[in-house]
């Protein structure tokens, strides 16, 4: 009842009272979609719904009327049918009342709230005021949930179960400005929640979740996790400590900061993934993903850490066990912070060795999560870090076949992908290795330098303790020289293995000649004699020097030689017509070599500006079909924004044509509507643009990262060009 009134100024002045004629409580169930999505028709209910209010004063785009909405239910009950139990005695008595002017003005006051299920009471209470700039609560929660009763209440998934106790007590009184300020004196916060014997289990989970028992006391300053254990399957979890500025980061969206320690005798990792559905095995199609040398674009899939969060565990696990690796006296912290997972100095013991890890998984990019590690590993078995670590899989697959230790210290960065696994063409860091004596056979690369150089003994490497520095760049696992000994002969080594598994190693050789095979021997003489023959006096020393060129792959290598200053010792009485003759081709032999030189160094040269030209060319191209790629994505966003804001005017003049043939008040309702309808057509129109120029920004900084890189690949390629020639 009441009137509505055009002013002249566009100001609309009301006057109205309303109530509901007839109601009942089962049409304020039907509000609970909990509730309506369970057979509704068939509930049975008892009790009555009152709602009444009224507007008062001048509405207009600055300043919103009084109004007060009161809401009471009296004596509610609802049963679900074949339910034995029913919930009982439902009161409520709640009223929001509004001055005008402000929506600061605003009173919230739930001042009784009650219910009985299957016998258990539960009550609360909340007075909210000024909830816009500094919220103002008052409140009391205090109830008993026997939680092996709600299936005799509430029809839940065929083949779920759930026990348990849950007891909830709390009082609040204050200003959210009190707890920022650390005025804790001036807010009062009292209470406890308690969980005893939890047990949920459900054809969705793998194994059922116990907690033993859980107790979260409240005060002003902090929650304080008394105690926390549970049970997953044979994994247990233990933790307790403090959450403090929980009240502002709930009102306020502030920062939520805790300090927890964490513990456990056994707990499984693998079985927790199961849990949840995220332990899904890397698939071929994966590794494909992550070695075609661009990132992996399902990236999206990573769990992206919240910002407004800062807490520190302090971890102490008997066993951890991930996958198939198993950890045991796990000690360190673990912060959360700045969007970021931080490892900070975790010490385990893992294969009969010591790993010491920190690092950082940061999700400031959520798209495109990176890894920043640092780990250092002590006297760990060679074959069973093979089994255990993927990047021994992937860049060093012959560790299978190594018996012995090793240790090793080195960091690196990388972006990861939807399994959270390295990107490896985007690896970078460096690192040493140090090995015990180690014994190494029955492999293809072994084999094919045995059969080679006819020197059986290589097919089976026995050495002595091996020290070796590398690198990651850009994918690459990048060997600097060492040496290792293996009998009466030795090897230097170096190189790089690829993300893809191509390899590109020197091997020099020194092994003694009663080391080949009579054939190779008869080779080595008749070079001998060749040269002799020319008036020289060569002799072979007794330990050849060998070059082999390792190529290939890991699986399937390559492998070529030739000899490496193998030329003898040239003796001081060569003779003296041999050195004559040398005297006078001396000047005609560096002629020739300086033009051939200079030869070599223009085709060398034009080949390399070629190199770098063509690379230039193609990179420009890249660049150039990004940025048309992502001006036709923002011109098909700006079409479509354009489209919904002039559709929803459109559709609002329709509305409000239509609502005058009804009256002012009609009208002055389908104006709201219209104004509700025109801003989310604006923010759907703004959130077009905004993931159009997003994914715009992310192609063309792709494209320019291809860009850089094909221009990088052209200029080391040149310098090998004009190095080789």
């Amino acid at each position: 009842d009441g009137s509505v009134a055009m002013q002249d100024n566009d100001d609309i002045n009301l006057m109205l009272t309303y109530q509901t004629k007839k109601s009942d409580f089962k049409s304020f169930l039907s509000l609970i979609p909990a509730i309506y999505q369970n057979d509704f028709d068939g509930i049975t209910t008892s009790g009555s719904l009152q709602i009444n209010g009224n507007v008062k004063g001048i509405y207009n785009e600055d300043t919103y009327p009084a109004f007060t909405v009161n809401l009471a239910v009296q004596n509610g009950m609802f049963r679900y049918p074949d339910l034995p139990e029913s919930v009982d005695h439902v009161n409520i008595k709640a009223t929001v009342s509004h001055p005008g002017g402000n929506f600061d003005n605003m009173t919230v006051n739930v001042a009784k709230m009650h219910f009985a299920m299957a016998g258990n009471p539960f009550d609360f209470s909340l007075l909210l005021k000024t909830p816009l700039s500094d919220p103002q609560v008052k409140g009391e929660l205090n109830g008993r949930i026997d939680l092996s009763q709600i299936a005799r209440v509430y029809p839940l998934e065929q083949g779920e179960e759930l026990k348990g106790k849950v007891i909830a007590k709390m009082l609040f009184d204050g200003k959210i400005s009190s707890l920022e300020n650390d005025q804790y004196d001036q807010f009062q916060l009292l209470g406890s929640l308690l969980l005893e014997n939890f047990m949920y289990s459900s054809p969705a989970f793998a194994q059922a979740i116990e907690i033993h028992n859980a107790q979260l006391n409240f005060s002003p300053e902090y929650l304080d996790l008394v105690n926390f254990k549970m049970n997953i399957g044979k994994s247990d979890l233990s933790a307790k400590g403090k959450i403090e500025n929980f009240m502002p980061y709930i009102f306020s969206d502030k920062m939520l900061t805790g300090k927890l320690e964490t513990g456990s005798n056994h707990f499984n990792i693998s079985d927790l993934l199961e849990q949840t559905g995220e332990n899904d095995q890397t698939t071929g199609d994966t590794l494909a993903q992550t070695t075609t040398g661009e990132p992996s674009t399902d990236t999206v899939a990573s769990t992206e850490i919240p910002e407004n969060i800062n807490f520190a565990f302090n971890a102490n696990f008997k066993e951890l066990v991930y996958d198939n690796i198993e950890m045991f006296d796990v000690k360190g912290m673990v912060f959360v912070r700045n969007k970021a997972v931080v490892l900070d100095k975790l010490k385990m013991n893992v294969m009969d060795g010591l790993v010491d890890v920190s690092g950082k998984y940061d999700t400031k990019e959520p798209e495109n999560p990176e890894a920043e590690m640092q780990i250092k590993i002590t006297n760990i078995n060679i074959q069973k870090a093979y089994l255990a670590f993927d990047i021994f899989k992937q860049y060093l697959p012959v560790a299978e076949k190594i018996q012995g230790r090793f240790s090793t210290s080195f960091n690196f960065n990388t972006l990861l992908d939807k399994e959270l696994m390295p990107v490896y063409p985007t690896m970078n860091g460096n690192g040493n290795l140090k090995t015990s004596a180690i014994v190494v056979g029955n492999i293809k690369l072994l084999n094919k330098m045995a059969d080679l150089l006819k020197v059986p003994d290589l097919k089976q490497i026995k050495s002595g303790p091996v020290n070796l520095s590398f690198e990651f760049t850009d994918g690459r696992l990048k060997v600097k020289p060492f040496k290792i000994k293996h009998q009466d002969m030795g090897a230097t080594i170096s190189g790089t293995t690829g993300f893809d598994q191509t390899i590109d190693y020197d091997v020099i050789l020194n092994i003694p000649r009663d080391k080949f095979g009579q054939q190779a021997n008869a080779l080595l003489d008749n070079l001998i004699n060749q040269a002799n023959q020319a008036g020289a006096n060569f002799s072979i020393n007794d330990v050849i020097n060998l070059k082999l060129k390792v190529g290939g792959t890991l699986t399937n290598p390559t492998v070529k030689t030739d000899f490496a200053g193998n030329s003898g010792n040239i003796k001081e009485d060569l003779k003296k017509k041999a050195m004559e003759e040398l005297e006078k081709q001396k000047q005609k032999l560096e002629e020739e070599a300086r033009k051939e030189l200079e030869k070599k160094k223009a085709e060398a040269k034009k080949e390399a500006d070629k190199i770098i030209a063509d690379a230039k060319a193609r990179a420009d191209k890249i660049i150039k079909d990004a940025q048309a790629q992502a001006d036709a994505w923002n011109k098909t966003a700006k079409e479509a924004a354009d489209k919904a804001k002039k559709e929803a005017q459109k559709q609002a003049e329709n509305i409000i044509a239509e609502a005058k043939k009804n009256g002012p008040l009609a009208e002055m309702a389908a104006k709201t509507a219209t104004e509700k309808l025109l801003k989310e057509a604006d923010e759907k129109a703004d959130k077009l643009l905004q993931e159009a120029q997003k994914k715009s920004n992310n192609l063309i900084k792709e494209a320019r990262k291809k860009a850089d890189k094909i221009n990088a690949d052209a200029r080391q390629q040149a310098g090998e060009v004009l190095k080789r020639k």
